[in-house]
């Protein structure tokens, strides 16, 4: 076990220069959490991530995206980095409304099965790893004798925020899943300019204080504009807590109302329990296509369990997917009508989705899609 802090302005004692000193070919895991990341704090890494990614090697990487402001360009330039998509790429943001997300713990796995790890203030940031802030840490080695089981809590901690225990990770599989973190706000927040510097009180603005400069320097970190990309076939989408923006109950109990003023009627020859809009022509929509009447039970949602057929859109397959709705939700629609060669019970909606499974939450990209009763 090894402390290093660089207060002392020791150039060994930068995280950077610890992170600098494995041999790439050594490695064969490598995971990371970090309240604060900037693409740049990866320098002294670069080569050991293309190696890893050469190799088809797995990185896990954890970010702090605290108050959404991390660059969704860093983002992308990791993604590109690490080899995204792939299997064994894997990273994910976390943002709160509350707290902040902010361990900075990175950890090594060798292919001599030793591990070592480091714990303590340095983020993934230039200035983090460079030795520029004052930062502390403790470096854990099991090749120099220290205790195996610290260091496997380390990683499992670290795997633990892609096991899908966790649902409030935002899970990144590759650059096209990027915008819409960026849209929920979890990445990409322009940040409020902070107010100047005040003096203490009973100076004049002059008081001297000592400046820092880096105690490493590394290569600039290979970057490049990184436009998103199309999720491949079979491929995963994008694991986010918060995957729509949700509306307020405000404008939730206004589009309510709206749709309980609206009168509905059963039409023959369709079950009684089946409600449409007077003299409906066409499929009804939006608000509209609502009755006003809440779910059996009070439930919010559905939560539906997809067969082969169903889920094919999220298995990379074609087709149209057809989702059953149970039968006791239906008084919560107001149809219309589809004509054609049979006329049938018909709303269409705005549809928003999410597929979750052993592996992960994936998001549907929000679409218009309709409900319409069959076997009457």
């Amino acid at each position: 076990m090894r402390y290093i802090d660089t207060g002392s302005r020791d150039a060994t004692h930068a995280l950077g220069a610890w992170m600098d000193s494995h041999k790439p070919e050594t490695i064969r895991y490598l995971r990371w959490q970090s309240g604060y990341f900037g693409v740049d704090g990866l320098a002294p890494m670069v080569s050991l991530i293309q190696s890893l990614a050469t190799r088809s090697l797995p990185i896990s990487c954890v970010l702090g995206s605290n108050g959404g402001e991390t660059s969704d360009q860093d983002v992308a330039n990791l993604a590109d980095l690490i080899g995204c998509p792939r299997a064994e790429a894997k990273i994910g943001i976390l943002s709160y409304t509350a707290g902040l997300f902010h361990p900075k713990v990175y950890h090594l796995t060798r292919l001599d099965g030793s591990q070592t790890a480091y714990v303590g203030s340095a983020n993934l940031t230039l200035s983090g790893v460079t030795g520029l802030n004052v930062e502390a840490g403790i470096i854990l080695d099991s090749s120099d004798g220290d205790p195996t089981q610290p260091l496997q809590e380390i990683s499992a901690a670290i795997d633990a925020w892609f096991d899908g225990t966790r649902p409030d990770t935002a899970i990144v599989y590759n650059t096209a899943d990027i915008p819409l973190l960026v849209a929920n706000g979890l990445l990409g927040v322009v940040p409020a300019p902070r107010p100047p510097r005040q003096s203490p009180a009973g100076t004049n603005g002059n008081t001297a204080r000592a400046g820092l400069k880096p105690l490493v320097k590394f290569a600039a970190v290979p970057k490049k504009t990184v436009a998103p990309q199309p999720s491949p076939a079979g491929g995963k989408g994008v694991s986010a807590p918060n995957p729509v923006a949700t509306p307020a109950p405000a404008a939730v109990a206004a589009v309510v109302a709206v749709a309980a003023a609206l009168p509905s009627a059963p039409l023959s020859p369709f079950p009684q329990y089946i409600l449409f809009a007077p003299a409906a022509t066409s499929p009804t929509s939006g608000a509209a296509a609502l009755t006003g009447s809440t779910l059996p039970g009070g439930a919010t949602g559905l939560v539906v369990r997809l067969n082969k057929d169903s889920d094919r859109h999220f298995s990379g397959g074609s087709g149209t997917a057809n989702v059953s709705v149970p039968v006791a939700t239906i008084g919560a629609i107001r149809f219309g009508v589809l004509q054609g060669k049979h006329v049938r019970p018909r709303a269409e909606f705005a549809l928003r989705m999410r597929f979750v499974s052993r592996t992960g939450i994936q998001v549907a990209v929000q679409s218009d899609t309709n409900v319409m009763v069959y076997g009457c």
